[in-house]
């Protein structure tokens, strides 16, 4: 379990070419295999589970870096979604990086970890722009 407390989880709330842009940022700094993505995972935590792999198939679970992006969260199953905890408890991470997560998600990780927020500072909205658009 100390894996899973040393953790840094960063929640980013804005769009999604934001978040892409901070996570490029830090992908630039470390090798591929050092990033997964997770639904990719979840799939290879799958396969493992259901034997699908074969013993000598060696995949590392343990990452730089793991992002779930938006559309991830739909993916999932219920249950995941409810033991999100357990899930990330399932791999090794230094940094887990979460875009837009289900409520849910957040609440459970804010029980867990001292979460780092971010917020996309979306630009104001000025009468004279609206005019303009339209």
């Amino acid at each position: 379990m100390d894996e899973l407390i040393n953790k840094k989880i960063t929640i980013c709330y804005g769009p999604l070419s934001w978040f892409s842009e901070l996570v490029e940022k830090e992908k630039k700094k470390l090798q591929e295999e050092d990033v997964a993505h997770l639904l990719s995972i979840v799939r290879l935590l799958d396969s493992k589970r259901k034997n699908l792999l074969e013993d000598d198939y060696n995949i590392s679970e343990e990452f730089k870096i793991v992002i779930a992006e938006s559309g991830s969260y739909a993916s999932l199953h219920e249950h995941v979604i409810t033991n999100f905890v357990g899930l990330l408890d399932s791999f090794v991470a230094e940094h887990v990086y979460l875009h837009n997560p289900p409520n849910d998600v957040h609440e459970q990780l804010d029980r867990y970890y001292d979460l780092q927020v971010e917020y996309y500072s979306y630009p104001s909205v000025k009468q004279g722009s609206l005019f303009k658009r339209f």
